[in-house]
């Protein structure tokens, strides 16, 4: 069984719910040229920077989406609590108002006298004897003071009625105003108790919001590192460098600088000599000088 075949039946059996090694490939060949090499991969082989490049991805989607589930939980939490509280202040308004109109005490109508209809006077003719006229004169007199008096007993009567309709319309008033005072003031209590109670609400939901997020990041914190460390621990990692002696390498140097340092001698500096190749030597003649011969040299060479 070769190498690769060792390392895909390993990678098959490395159980784990963030890896997949066939997503996990796809992945680091889309990702590498992006990202590059990251710190964390020092030393890692290819399958373990492909399975950590593709679980620490797929922990990190998992991780935003549980912080967004957590976030829109917080936020419908927060919702409701604040059209709880809307919706049990308008009931206390409601019920106020209707308690206010159910007390409010109407004022009284005037209470108009009796009516009396006036009394028919006789008639007393001109061609009367004065002693006749004396006599229906008198019966008329009678008759105004009778209803005179009868329209008197109906306004004393009118007065006394709504003296005393005045009077309970007073009382019933300082009732209602008491009243109205109290439920008033019940009411502002009932208030302040509702937005007390939204105010705890509201305080416990945003403490457990943030203790609920701390406990995400933990935990996927934890899951981050433990997924690290199988990789690095579980699958096949890349072979180890040979490193270099240091002591070989200290004996080289050591050698170059006595090598650069040394005074050379005169059997090195002969050979050193004699080695070199001689530089040829050009004589001119008077030929290679005459300008005729020159001439016809580069006449030559063109043609």
């Amino acid at each position: 069984m070769d190498t690769r075949t060792r390392v895909d039946n390993f990678l098959a059996h490395y159980a784990s719910e963030n890896y997949d090694p066939a997503k996990a490939r796809e992945y680091y060949l889309k990702t590498r040229e992006l990202k590059g090499r990251q710190q964390n991969t020092t030393g890692m082989s290819d399958t373990q920077k492909q399975a950590w490049a593709y679980t620490k991805n797929k922990i990190g989607n998992d991780k935003k989406a549980a912080l967004e589930s957590e976030q829109a939980g917080y936020k419908a939490r927060m919702d409701e609590l604040r059209n709880k509280a809307t919706e049990t202040r308008d009931r206390i308004r409601g019920k106020l108002e209707a308690f206010l109109e159910s007390v409010k005490v109407k004022r009284p109508e005037r209470i108009e006298a009796e009516h009396v209809e006036e009394p028919e006077f006789l008639p007393i003719p001109d061609n009367l004897s004065p002693k006749r006229k004396a006599y229906l004169q008198r019966q008329n007199s009678l008759r105004y003071q009778k209803y005179s008096r009868e329209v008197d007993a109906a306004e004393e009567v009118a007065a006394i009625a709504n003296k005393s309709a005045m009077e309970a319309y007073g009382v019933a008033r300082e009732a209602a105003a008491q009243s109205s005072s109290k439920a008033r003031e019940d009411a502002k209590v009932e208030r302040e108790r509702v937005g007390s109670e939204l105010k705890t609400a509201v305080s416990n939901a945003r403490n457990a919001y943030v203790e609920a997020k701390k406990q995400l990041v933990a935990k996927y914190e934890t899951t981050t590192n433990t997924e690290y460390d199988n990789i690095r621990s579980k699958l096949p990692g890349a072979p180890p460098k040979v490193a270099k002696s240091k002591t070989a390498a200290k004996a080289k140097a050591k050698t170059a600088a006595k090598s650069k340092t040394a005074v050379p001698t005169k059997a090195a500096v002969q050979t050193k000599a004699e080695a070199r190749p001689k530089a040829a030597v050009q004589v001119q003649t008077p030929a290679a000088t005459d300008p005729n011969t020159m001439m016809k040299s580069k006449t030559a060479r063109f043609n």
